[in-house]
């Protein structure tokens, strides 16, 4: 699912570098400051806490891993990628997604690396220019590997997006980034931004209506209802969002949404309606059992209309 205010695609991977390992980082829960000018989907979705320094033991040639062969690995649709072929672009661009907006207060790139860089790819009428955009962050030690979140795309505006939880592994001489493992959400869900928690990872996820009942587990075919039935923006501003714990879920926030006016004719208005109700009443945290209740609530206003 593809959200305005996210451009790119961010994957979470784990890299075992099969060197001597490093102490597991730990840290705690916590959302954005309360700024003015960022929605709270934006604040809830992203965590605070600063990302841990690079270990020597993530380190190829003296320098962390280059952002251009996560690039390589992910987005090339390769098993196996060797470190020295993807060194780092002679010349990048001055993209909101490089490190010189690292400490901009609008967008979370605190202790990313990577960068956007042209290259010239085949076409019809000859070569053309293209905009390549791949950056990561390192999260820390999860079950001995290194985490990471990681986001490609390309183009200068934003387009449709696949996000991917992955493991791999960095091994060999010459090494090399080996994919291992690929972790997945409930509801393809699409990771907003993720941390390492002691042994847990945590991450973040925006979610339409649909995707919040049938994670929920209500059954929306029985019902004779399609997820077309709800109103699905694919804006930021129309979602809630949800936090998971090794891909299982941990809790949701319902937000206010920009369209919500909108939705409150037919069966969408079984959802609009306890959704508000739940927030006028303060129940804007719930738990997974929480949450079936909610849904169980929208499923027998479903059921008598």
């Amino acid at each position: 699912m593809f959200y305005d205010s996210v451009a790119f695609m961010r994957v979470v991977i784990l890299v075992v570098l099969g060197i001597s390992p490093i102490g597991v980082a730990s840290l705690s829960a916590g959302p954005l400051g309360e700024d003015i000018n960022l929605l709270p989907q934006v604040r809830l979705s992203h965590y605070q806490e600063p990302t841990p320094s690079i270990p020597s033991d993530f380190l190829y040639r003296g320098r962390p891993l280059e952002a251009a062969c996560f690039e390589r690995l992910l987005a090339d649709g390769q098993t196996r990628v060797r470190l020295e072929t993807c060194p780092r672009p002679v010349t990048t661009l001055d993209c909101l997604l490089s490190e010189n907006h690292d400490q901009d207060p609008w967008w979370d790139l605190r202790g990313y690396r990577g960068y956007c860089y042209g290259v010239q790819e085949a076409g019809p009428g000859g070569p053309i220019e293209r905009q390549h955009n791949v950056i990561y962050k390192y999260l820390g030690k999860l079950a001995g590997h290194h985490a990471l979140l990681v986001e490609i795309g390309s183009g200068s505006s934003s387009s449709s997006v696949d996000r991917h939880v992955i493991g791999v592994d960095v091994t060999g001489n010459p090494p090399s980034v080996v994919l291992r493992r690929t972790f997945s959400p409930p509801s393809r869900l699409v990771p907003l931004d993720a941390r390492v928690s002691g042994s847990r990872l945590l991450y973040t996820a925006a979610v339409s209506a649909a995707q919040l009942l049938e994670m929920a587990g209500l059954d929306l075919a029985t019902l004779d209802v399609s997820a077309e039935a709800f109103p699905d923006s694919r804006m930021l501003a129309d979602s809630d969002i949800a936090e998971f714990e090794n891909d299982r879920l941990k809790r949701v926030w319902l937000l206010p949404h920009a369209g919500a006016k909108q939705e409150r004719s037919g069966r969408a208005a079984c959802f609009a309606e306890a959704h508000q109700r739940y927030r006028d009443e303060k129940r804007t945290e719930l738990s997974p059992s929480a949450l079936k209740e909610f849904a169980t609530e929208v499923g027998s206003c479903l059921s008598a209309r």
